[in-house]
Order: C-alpha cells, then structure tokens, then sequence
C-alpha cells in the first residue's frame, strides 16, 4: 500500500514541477547493500534502493529488519546526495508505519539540513499502548512478549512514544490519512507542525463492479475479506461470526485472501469452528477483479483497539471506488464514512453475534447490497483534495 500511495503523490509532484527522489526498501534483503547510484522509477522519479525489507511474521523479527532498513536508508541518502547521485532536497518526507523510518527521517534532514515531514499512515504512537494485545490473533506469545512483560516493555513503549513525539514535534507539517487523526495531531502539538490530510486514496486497477454482481444473486451470502491478514484486523470475530450465521440457518461463506501473522491461526480455527471460511493466497491488485464478482459483500475489519478508531483502512476507499457493498466491522471514522456515504453497513468489533444478525439482514433483503455512485463519486473528490493540500503545503517552503 505504501508504494501505491507513494507512487500516487510522486506522480502529482512531478506534474506540479518538482524533482522526486525515492530512498525505499528493495532486494532480497540477505545482504547489507546499498546501492548509492540512482535508477529510474515507474513514474520519472529517481530512487535508490537498499535490502533488507523483506515482510516478517515475528514482530520483533520485522521491526529489527525495518530497523536495518533505516540505518541503510539514512547512509544511502546522505551519501547518494554528497556524491551528487541523488539531487539536495528542499523537504524530506518519511512515511510511516515503519517506526525506525521516524528517525531515519529525522537523522537524513538534520545531516543535510533540510526542514522534514511525517507521513503517518496509522495511528502512532497511540497503537504502543495495545502491544499486549498485538499478538491475540496468532494465537500465542512472542520472544518479546515473555521477555519484555510488565515494566521492561512498558519502558521500551515509553521510550519510543517519546523519540516519536519529539520527532513529530520538529517536523515543518505532519501527514495524517484521516480527519480524526489529524484533530488529535493538532490538540497534541497546538505550538508544533501543521497537519495535513492526505487520505490513503490512490487511483485503483481493480474493475468496476456491475450493480448486480454474480455475488448478489448466489444462492450464499459471499463476503470477501481481500488485504493484509495481521494482528490489527482482528479477523477471528469474522470467522465466530460465520459460525453463528450457519446456526441462525443463515448460509454465508467467508473467502479471506490475503497473507500475514494471522492467517494460519484463523485458519485453524475456522477448522475447529467447522466455519464455512476458504482461504487463498495474496494475489496482486489486477487478480482480485473474479474475487470482487464473486462476492455479495465486502469486508473491512479491524481489532477493537481505540486509536484504530482514528484510521481508515486504504482497503475502505478502493471498494467505494470499484462499487462494492462493504461490510464495516470497525468503530470510528470508517464506520462513519461507510454509514454516511451509503456504502453499506457498519458493526461494533468483537460482536459477532451483531455481525450475524446484520449477514441475515442482508441475506434476507438483498436489495441492501445495492449501493449507488455516491461512494465512487466522493472517492474522486477526496483524491484530488488530498493531493490538492499536500501540493499547497509543499508551496509554502517557497515563501
């Protein structure tokens, strides 16, 4: 999701006149390479690419790797630039899950002295408060869990809730895909950078989907569920939720595609659940289109965790996007786009007793997985806002 959100907003800079360069993850990760010479990139921007980035299951296992990543990103940017392979930028611009990218962002613009901004893609360093729970859906304990417990992973949550909050703090403006978000960035740093809204929109390669797919007259409710598999999706109360149709006599299938922590556990479970849920492999973006027809509905979920209520999925705008009916099993502000833009139906997480009820609603009155070009249409308007605001924000460095 970062690089089509990336590869979006690098697009809209160059048409607006400015120079792009990209330091970004690439590779096969097993060496400590850097390649200090710039290659060309999908849309005319230079990058420099650096290994190590592979995904990881283990928690600690990828944050170590992201950790590597950001130390080499920090030296090829640096370097690159002195050697005068990569342009001297007037802005660098860090996005953010990746917590060590923080620094990386902070330690590239002071050794180059250049002012810096923050791409908060979710809901740091809020989410620090819930890393004993980060592992509920895989179902067991990590290494960091047993040995960090208690005092020691508090200190080391504390400790990075106060580089990130510094780091923040310093930046010329601030990246946050969501409105919520953004009003708590500015209660939270009222002397400190502006915030911008970018929200996590890009323009999507999926087809779109006809008001009648061959979904919406199968003789199951079809939810798809299409997108990372991890800890934050809290995707076990899908699969409860399933089980509890099939007992209301309800018939619903659950497809889950995708990969991640959680997926061999929920798939255990949908077994010992003898839950109606098929699961597939991750496949690219062009390869979800036979998915989207099959489907009735479509699901967005995320775990009950209160900053996730200030995040909105990417997942959520590509459905509006295509005319998919979505199945919202969040609190906040999806729920709220999801309900107010008459994209589908909104559920509390970790109810899937109420999950049910409203599968048998839809099954029962199929006419509610009709959904009209409202979503789409705001989609459209919200993608050229966001590139609209950040364009304006990047203009007043030259004021």
């Amino acid at each position: 999701m970062p690089q089509r959100r990336w590869s979006w907003l690098t697009q809209s800079l160059l048409e607006a006149g400015y120079e792009v360069a990209v330091v970004a993850p690439g590779g096969d990760g097993k060496s400590f390479q850097i390649l200090y010479e710039a290659e060309a990139g999908t849309v005319g921007e230079d990058v420099i690419r650096v290994s190590g980035g592979a995904e990881a299951a283990s928690i600690t296992v990828r944050a170590l790797k992201q950790a590597k990543v950001a130390v080499k990103s920090t030296l090829a940017a640096v370097v690159a630039t002195r050697k005068g392979s990569l342009m001297r930028p007037d802005l660098v611009i860090g996005t953010v899950p990746a917590i060590p990218t923080v620094a990386a962002t902070f330690l590239i613009a002071r050794l180059l002295k250049v002012p810096y901004a923050v791409d908060i893609r979710d809901a740091w360093p809020d989410l620090l408060q819930y890393s004993e729970s980060w592992n509920k859906s895989t179902g067991k304990k990590s290494v960091r869990e047993i040995l960090l417990r208690g005092a020691p992973l508090r200190l080391a949550s504390g400790i990075t809730k106060w580089v990130m909050d510094k780091v923040f703090a310093d930046a010329r403006f601030l990246i946050s895909t969501s409105s919520r978000f953004a009003t708590v960035l500015k209660r939270r740093y009222p002397l400190g950078p502006r915030v911008v809204v970018v929200r996590n929109l890009f323009p999507t390669r999926a087809a779109k989907v006809s008001t009648r797919a061959e979904g919406q007259t199968a003789t199951r409710l079809r939810v798809l569920y299409a997108g990372k598999v991890g800890r934050a999706q809290g995707l076990e109360n899908a699969i409860y939720a399933v089980a509890q149709a099939e007992s209301l006599g309800v018939p619903v299938e659950l497809r889950i595609v995708g990969s991640g922590a959680a997926f061999d556990s929920l798939r255990r479970l949908a077994h010992r659940l003898g839950a109606n849920v098929h699961f597939y492999d991750q496949v690219g973006v062009d390869s979800l289109d036979n998915h989207y027809a099959w489907a009735s509905t479509t699901l967005v979920h995320l775990a009950d965790w209160l900053p996730l209520e200030m995040t909105v999925p990417s997942k959520t705008y590509e459905l509006m996007a295509i005319g998919m009916h979505i199945t919202s099993v969040t609190k906040g502000e999806t729920s709220k786009l999801v309900e107010d833009l008459g994209a589908g139906i909104a559920v509390p997480p970790d109810d899937p007793i109420a999950l049910a009820e409203k599968w048998r609603c839809l099954w029962e009155t199929p006419e509610l997985l009709d959904v009209s070009a409202r979503p789409a249409l705001w989609v459209q308007e919200q993608a050229k806002a966001s590139t609209q605001r950040l364009l304006a924000e990047i203009a007043t460095l030259e004021s």
